[in-house]
């Protein structure tokens, strides 16, 4: 029965958006769905090994900008260092902020890039989001009613909508605007502007809760209500058609063979998506937290050899792209949340 429901579904817009995302990675998502169908084992060990090899080819990246780094605040040490040595400290306070200067725009340099990826990475899974609705909500249709694919198609847009407006374009610039704010704050000794810094900070992870909240919120309400309005009407026709003799009871078995199938095909095309989207997030996610990492090693390494707020400031970009980490697993989130609910919720 599921062939027959399966052979209704056209991927040919989701294959399209992964081709263009994934390249020559060969990904089918028609082959993955019917793998799903058929019970088989997934095989992740070489997806697994690809992620580590990218996460290291990353650091091997980065490498070449944290030595640059290095070098330019060990000078910037030095200077500070000798102004420190004689009385007459105006060369080389200049020398230095000079140096810090040249940090500063290495710095936010090397975080834009970074923060370009985690655009990229929401841009895309918005886009595969919007190349599976029609899909998973045909599934919905058929496996629960109208009303439960129009609520995963209204949850789903909101979600976008989400994701778009406010983690790409409002989010990410809060974050750059963080980053910029605290390197300023200590270029200019560590403590004009770290109240508004840390007031920003604290105010994006607010919104990044506050969103998840929301959205689990209108998908929990709508998970409630449409699936009650399709059973009802499921269960009208079901005893309309009951009422007829002598195909009563057959008619009663065949809608609940269909709804079953119908149920088993929706939930593999809605697993299979929410896979996708995994993995969609995951090399740019890894690519931000090798970028995190490089920068907590950078700060470390820094600490004993040159001045505080050199080695802080680069600490803060390393904050600041553990922002970005977040803000992406945040609509990775989001769209996984309303995939799930509406799984279970139009499962009955």
């Amino acid at each position: 029965m599921y062939k027959e429901i399966w052979e209704q579904f056209d991927f040919s817009n989701i294959q399209d958006m992964l081709d263009g995302i994934f390249k020559q990675s060969g990904i089918n998502f028609s082959d993955l769905v019917e793998t799903l169908l058929s019970g088989r084992n997934l095989n992740l060990n070489d997806i697994l090994r690809a992620f580590g090899d990218l996460f290291w080819g990353e650091l091997l990246t980065q490498r070449k900008a944290l030595l640059g780094i290095i070098a330019i605040a060990v000078f910037a040490g030095i200077f500070r260092a000798v102004a420190d040595v004689f009385d007459s400290h105006q060369i080389a306070d200049m020398s230095y902020y000079s140096m810090f200067l040249l940090l500063f725009t290495m710095l936010v340099r090397t975080f834009s890039e970074t923060a370009e990826v985690g655009t990229d990475a929401v841009l895309k899974l918005t886009d595969f989001m919007k190349a599976l609705i029609p899909a998973y909500s045909l599934g919905i249709g058929l496996a629960s009613g109208e009303a439960g694919a129009a609520a995963f198609s209204s949850i789903a847009l909101f979600v976008i909508y989400l994701a778009t407006e406010f983690i790409r374009g409002f989010l990410f610039p809060m974050i750059h605007i963080y980053v910029v704010l605290a390197l300023i704050n200590h270029m200019a000794g560590g403590e004009y502007l770290r109240q508004a810094a840390e007031l920003l900070k604290t105010f994006i992870q607010f919104l990044s809760k506050t969103m998840i909240g929301i959205a689990v919120g209108v998908n929990f309400i709508q998970g409630m209500i449409a699936p009650v309005i399709d059973s009802a009407r499921r269960g009208f026709v079901v005893k309309a058609f009951s009422a007829i003799p002598g195909i009563g009871g057959a008619a009663d078995s065949v809608v609940e063979v269909a709804v079953s199938a119908a149920i088993l095909v929706k939930n593999s095309v809605g697993i299979a998506g929410a896979l996708i989207l995994v993995l969609i997030a995951a090399v740019p996610a890894i690519k931000i937290a090798a970028c995190f990492l490089m920068y907590k090693v950078t700060a470390a390494l820094l600490g004993p050899i040159a001045h505080r707020n050199i080695a802080a400031g680069v600490s803060e970009v390393g904050e600041g792209a553990l922002m970005l980490l977040k803000s992406v697993m945040t609509a990775l989130l989001l769209f996984l949340i309303t995939i799930a609910i509406i799984m279970v919720s139009s499962g009955h």
